[in-house]
């Protein structure tokens, strides 16, 4: 998250998304195979539908910031390792 000022002296915090390089993304899937861990259960652990899990491991969108640390921590990702 970064903060922006505005010409009016106010702040106004908005989240900024990094795009997952396709190593980020095959680690995250690999760390879910690994797991024994479906897409459904991956999703469902997240509260997303199921639909999300395969549309960002496939690179078709980006998951918002705070999605993918949860996902990070389900997956023990969240360390000094991958990702």
């Amino acid at each position: 998250m970064i903060m922006i000022m505005g010409t009016e002296g106010g702040t106004k915090m908005v989240t900024v998304r990094t795009r997952l390089t396709d190593a980020e993304r095959l680690d995250l899937r690999l760390a879910r195979v690994r797991r024994g861990l479906t897409q459904f259960q991956v999703a469902k652990a997240l509260g997303l539908h199921e639909l999300y899990i395969s549309v960002y491991e496939c690179g078709r969108s980006e998951p918002p910031e705070e999605v993918l640390a949860r996902w990070k921590v389900l997956l023990g990702l969240d360390g000094a390792g991958t990702l």
